[in-house]
């Protein structure tokens, strides 16, 4: 009699898996054994993703191989909680970053000094960019980063375009939501925006910051938690928190937030970061587009720019007047009812491109429950460090420098 606590497989059995179903159907089975006879498998040469997907399908919890990293002397890499905890430090030098660009900004603006927008906005985007790249070279060096950069088809294109648009019902009732409590953000810089010329704008807000940003947000910290912890939708919940946060105002907060998880998704079910950097794009080239085209229209019919108007509407305090905010919560309501239908259809939009794709099986992966799964942490104190001082910058700051005046 012998007392088994392991069983591997040959790695044979495990090699090319995801395109043999007969390997599939033996490891199934010699899982639902080992399960009666309490014992553990572990399937070894575990290469890339595909395999690494079909295990978890067919049952494998056990898994070792090189798509986790080469041999390395670094016994800390043999934690896969190392790549959740880098992702949360990643954030918060982001914030803090972004919190002494920010107080720089301030102090020139006080001895006169104006930075140009298109420096400002560019400035904003390296300061997300630089950090990443560090990390990305600082794990790769090792073999062990994680991101998901794969090819798409063209085709996959236009229907990404289509589905940008079935989730844009669910981001405007975000947007509209966090104007009952504060100002619109984007309208209120519209008149520097709007003194530039259009080009270099869409260049920068629809280009340069969607790629910095996807590569980042999803690129790095998403992949990062999926590799710890094996759970998606928390995953793309906790990115999409950081993500919403690093714009340190409620109102692009709300949208971004929802924005994160959406994109987080689709980097998942796609495993690639390329179609949210395209739905990212057409996000706010088409915003970008809308704010100058919205602008001349105004001056053409009122006489007066857009910032103009918006600025006149609004009164001393932060946010809306009065009667402004029944109109902005009844406009709320419709769009959250548009979204539940729009949702459905986003949904069976993104899995036909997922079957356009080959990656139907990955669709359900992503979205199956997971209960099975040891719980593992996304979130660590640096995290936590990085989401306190957004939300005091969100909500306190301006307070703080009240009071000290």
């Amino acid at each position: 009699y012998l007392d088994i606590d392991y069983i591997i497989p040959d790695i044979s059995y495990v090699k090319d898996i995801y395109k043999d179903f007969e390997k599939q159907k033996f490891i199934n089975s010699l899982i639902t054994y080992t399960i009666s006879k309490d014992i553990n498998l572990i399937a070894v040469g575990v290469e890339n993703k595909r395999i690494l997907d079909t295990l978890k399908l067919v049952g494998v919890r056990l898994v070792q191989g090189f798509y986790f990293g080469k041999p390395s002397p670094d016994i800390n890499m043999m934690n896969e909680n190392i790549y959740a905890k880098k992702a949360n430090l990643l954030f918060l030098t982001v914030v803090i970053l972004a919190l002494f660009a920010n107080l720089f900004v301030s102090l020139l603006s006080i001895k006169d000094i104006a930075i140009p927008i298109v420096l400002n906005l560019l400035v904003s985007q390296l300061i997300i960019l630089i950090p990443g790249l560090i990390f990305f070279l600082n794990l790769s060096k090792d073999g062990g980063f994680p991101g998901i950069y794969g090819k798409i088809r063209f085709v996959s294109i236009p229907l990404l375009i289509v589905f940008t648009w079935l989730v844009m019902p669910l981001v405007m009732a975000a947007n509209v939501f966090s104007q009952i409590f504060t100002k619109n953000e984007v309208m209120s810089i519209s008149g520097s925006v709007l003194d530039m010329p259009m080009i270099p704008i869409v260049l920068i807000m629809g280009i340069i910051g969607p790629f910095c940003e996807e590569f980042v947000f999803r690129g790095i910290i998403n992949s990062c938690f999926v590799k710890s912890s094996e759970r998606y939708i928390l995953s793309g919940v906790v990115s999409g928190l950081f993500f919403g946060l690093m714009h340190m105002n409620f109102n692009q907060f709300c949208y971004a937030f929802v924005l994160g998880i959406i994109f987080a998704l689709i980097n998942e079910v796609l495993e690639s970061t390329w179609p949210a950097f395209i739905c990212h794009a057409v996000v706010n080239t088409q915003n970008v587009i809308m704010l100058y085209a919205m602008n001349a229209f105004m001056e053409k019919t009122a006489g007066t720019g857009l910032f103009e108007a918006y600025d006149s509407m609004m009164n001393e305090q932060s946010g809306a007047p009065q009667y402004t905010k029944v109109f902005i919560i009844i406009m709320f309501i419709g769009l959250l009812l548009v979204s539940f239908a729009s949702m459905i259809l986003a949904g069976l939009l993104l899995y036909g491109i997922c079957s356009l794709e080959g990656k139907k099986d990955r669709f359900r992966l992503v979205f199956k429950k997971t209960n099975a799964l040891p719980r593992k942490r996304v979130l660590y104190p640096t995290g936590i460090i990085g989401i306190v001082l957004c939300i005091f910058v969100m909500f306190l700051l301006e307070s703080v420098i009240k009071l000290l005046k």
